[in-house]
């Protein structure tokens, strides 16, 4: 059974409505939404990106790990002599 974006994404939302996550940057209210693939776009990828409602900051998983990586190489950087 084929389902539209919008009934996936209300499902979505359903599932992770107890659990309240908060922007780092404004403190507004995260929701989860349906990845694209940017670089095909082929149509909705199989993750998941949290999108503030209030200052519109995305974070998907390519995000966290480019944040992860630089925070490494600025630590790196303060620890040499």
């Amino acid at each position: 059974m084929a389902t539209s974006g919008f009934a996936r994404k209300e499902r979505i939302e359903q599932e992770h409505c107890g659990k309240s996550i908060r922007c780092t940057r404004c403190k507004g209210l995260m929701v989860l939404e349906p990845g694209v693939d940017a670089l095909t776009s082929t149509g909705p990828a199989a993750m998941l990106l949290q999108r503030c409602v209030q200052c519109g900051e995305v974070i998907d998983q390519v995000i966290l790990m480019n944040r992860r990586s630089q925070l490494g190489n600025d630590l790196s950087r303060t620890h040499q002599g």
